[in-house]
Order: structure tokens, then C-alpha cells, then sequence
């Protein structure tokens, strides 16, 4: 079913072996098990943002760089939500040359896979000028 659908998805198992029979017959899959160590699982996590994301979004005007930031810890103000670990940030010349990406047909595309991998979807959306 998967592989017929040309779209991101996940497949979620109760047994190892299971994910392991499933990700053996998925194209480009990555497979994830709740024993995996933390770094595999940030790698699992990134991949998509860096490998996909960024350089579909290189291709188009005004990109400036897309990174991932890990938290460290909190210095100053009111505690983070729980589960806040990481910050997506997009940077763009202005935002008449992001929304142009934004809208695209490769973004809904690239973004799938990123929005598909979330656990919460209700996360925040800040908008700053680059000065």
C-alpha cells in the first residue's frame, strides 16, 4: 500500500521484526524502533530536513538557510511547552520570496514528509525580518 501511494508515510508496528519485514519493502524507508539509540533517532529525524527540505528550497529565490536548532536549556523566562526539544528556523530574503516557496507545489511536497514525522501539530509559528 505504501509504496503505491508516491506520498510520505508511516507504518507503525508492535514487534521489531514486524518494522523490520515492512521497512525491507518500502522504498526509501527509515526505519525507527523505540530501542534505537537517541542519535539515530535525531539522524532519522534531520535526514528529511537537510537532505530533502533545504535543497528544494535552495532552488528557489531569496533562500538564505534552513536549520534545525536543539535546545540546550532554557536561560531566561517562563518554561517551554513540554516536549519542546527543537526549533525549525527558514530564513528567506524578505517574505514576498518565502511565500512564493511556501505556496509552491515542491513545498507541499518536501513539507509532507517533515509535517507527516511531528507528534504535536500544534506548534508555533513565528515570522521575524531579517535586519
Amino acid at each position: 500500500l505504501i509504496n503505491g501511494t508516491g506520498q510520505p508515510a508511516i507504518a507503525w508496528c508492535h514487534l521489531n521484526d514486524e518494522s523490520s519485514a515492512l521497512a525491507a519493502g518500502i522504498r526509501g524507508a527509515v526505519e525507527v524502533c523505540g530501542a534505537d539509540s537517541d542519535a539515530h533517532k535525531e539522524k532519522a529525524m534531520l535526514d528529511p530536513v537537510h537532505k530533502v527540505f533545504a535543497p528544494a528550497g535552495a532552488k528557489y529565490e531569496g533562500f538564505i538557510d534552513v536549520k534545525m536548532l536543539k535546545l540546550r536549556t532554557l536561560i531566561q523566562g517562563e518554561p517551554l511547552p513540554t516536549g519542546i526539544n527543537y526549533r525549525f528556523q527558514l530564513t528567506y530574503v524578505n517574505e514576498e520570496l518565502r511565500q512564493i516557496w511556501v505556496n509552491s507545489k515542491v513545498h507541499a511536497e518536501v513539507w509532507k514528509g517533515i509535517d507527516d514525522a511531528l507528534l504535536d501539530k500544534n506548534f508555533q509559528v513565528a515570522l521575524f525580518d531579517l535586519r
